[in-house]
């Protein structure tokens, strides 16, 4: 399993440029320790514990393979939670699930995006399974390592708040459940580690929860009520994530259905759990998020949904195959070695192969071309994040992006021409190139760049590549 995921999700995780998710989570985590207490949420909306990974990281190294390979990491340490300590499932059902976490569609981003949601993937799936036997026997010991698995995920991924949700709703009725059986007194104090542990979480949370509100809140205008209540919802949400052919979607869901329905059989309620994050996680991003965000719902905010219906389908993979004959165990190593063996020879290309330049590399490398120092404008700011990773290690490269509070930290939406007149003023006498990363070639590029440079005595270049489509002009003197 380990070599299959890596030669799946690992080839070509170091040839292409950061995206522009990326590059600003990698622009936040090297800022300084105490900023990232709170710019990951004014800037991401996210909570800062896998910045603080990430920082840490940074001081390693920056390059693509690298960054990645922490989420690369969590995945695979979250297989290996699945194979060695998921003891709800027999190994032939590990095996299925596995094979569901490495094969679908999101996973691949899951586990390469240098973003929290690796880290809360991992988290999500051992705090949950750890609550559903912190349900069934309620420990001190368990307790404990839910709520520090609980808090790990709540403080990596924003959406984590529809699973805190979730546990508690589950939490509550196993205690009300308890009720008739054993009385107050009786229940409470049957549950109490479970009620101690989830109030200890949910106080713990309540910084993040400030912040978030602080930085983030705003009211949605839109009417998000008809797509949480439209089945369609969750059927479309669910198939992005999984993208397979349509009769595998319908033989997975009809899994799902028998695992809940088996285990209701044998008055296992727990498994509810399950089918509760799936349509809560799914409800919830729903109803939050459009309206108030231009990218709407994306699948990796529904991810604990994704890894609900995975468990869900291997619990009914489990009961479709409860026992598994000695014939079928010989035919296991040769599966496993045709799966590994039919992505060996993309892997083995990759590693020998020299990674392509991006475009930002290329730029670089033509912005290179002129000795001395150089500074480039961005007419929309944060798209300098990009080359800002590109350029991490030239001292001699500085970029006009227009800083700002909160999100506008990794560069304004615009440029306003003070700011380039100012900028070109000041760092003239140390500067021999500008160069301006063109997008409206009418505006302040014409209003306020190209005058400045005329008015300094530059000398516009010969036209350098064209980079994503966009011109680059550029401007020295001798």
């Amino acid at each position: 399993m380990s070599w299959l995921h890596l030669f799946v999700h690992a080839t070509r995780m170091g040839d292409a440029e950061l995206s522009l998710d990326e590059a600003g989570t990698w622009g936040v985590a090297r800022r300084s320790l105490g900023t990232l207490v709170t710019l990951p949420t004014a800037f991401h909306s996210q909570p800062p514990l896998y910045y603080f990974i990430l920082h840490g990281l940074i001081g390693i190294s920056s390059q693509q393979w690298f960054l990645r390979g922490f989420s690369w990491l969590c995945f695979l340490i979250t297989l290996q939670f699945v194979l060695f300590y998921l003891d709800e499932l027999n190994l032939f059902a590990r095996l299925f699930l596995c094979l569901l976490l490495i094969y679908a569609d999101i996973s691949h981003y899951l586990a390469t995006a240098v973003r929290p949601y690796g880290l809360a993937t991992l988290c999500t799936l051992v705090s949950t399974v750890l609550l559903t036997r912190l349900l069934r026997e309620p420990t001190r010991r368990r307790a404990i390592a839910y709520a520090l698995w609980a808090l790990a995920m709540l403080y990596s991924m924003a959406f984590a708040v529809a699973v805190l949700l979730v546990h508690g709703m589950v939490a509550a009725a196993t205690v009300t459940a308890a009720l008739p059986r054993f009385g107050l007194r009786d229940a409470l104090r049957r549950h109490r580690a479970l009620l101690l542990a989830m109030t200890c979480v949910v106080i713990a949370y309540l910084p993040y929860l400030f912040m978030a509100i602080h930085y983030q809140y705003k009211p949605n205008p839109a009417h998000t009520l008809d797509l949480v209540r439209n089945p369609h919802t969750y059927e479309n949400a669910l198939t992005e994530q999984f993208q397979l052919p349509v009769p595998m979607m319908l033989g997975l869901f009809a899994l799902c259905v028998f695992a809940v329905a088996g285990e209701l059989r044998g008055r296992n309620f727990v498994v509810l759990l399950w089918p509760l994050l799936v349509f809560g996680q799914i409800a919830f991003v729903f109803f939050f998020i459009v309206g108030r965000s231009p990218i709407g719902a994306q699948p990796k905010y529904m991810m604990p949904a994704f890894l609900a219906v995975c468990m869900l389908a291997a619990l009914g993979f489990q009961q479709l195959l409860p026992r598994t004959e000695r014939a079928v165990w010989h035919c296991v190593p040769v599966l496993l070695g045709a799966l590994v063996w039919s992505r060996y020879g993309d892997f083995h290309t990759y590693m020998h192969t020299r990674a392509p330049l991006g475009q930002f590399e290329i730029l670089h490398g033509a912005m290179a071309q002129q000795p001395g120092k150089k500074l480039i404008f961005f007419d929309i700011g944060y798209e300098g994040q990009f080359l800002e990773h590109v350029i991490r290690d030239d001292a001699n490269v500085d970029l006009g992006i227009m800083r700002g509070p909160a999100w506008a930290t990794g560069g304004d939406n615009h440029l306003d021409p003070k700011y380039i007149i100012d900028t070109v003023d000041k760092a003239a006498p140390t500067t021999r190139c500008f160069f301006y990363y063109l997008q409206h070639p009418n505006g302040p590029y014409a209003t306020a760049f190209v005058p400045t440079m005329q008015r300094l005595g530059y000398t516009e270049l010969p036209a350098l590549p064209r980079i994503h489509g966009h011109r680059v002009p550029g401007f020295c003197r001798n």
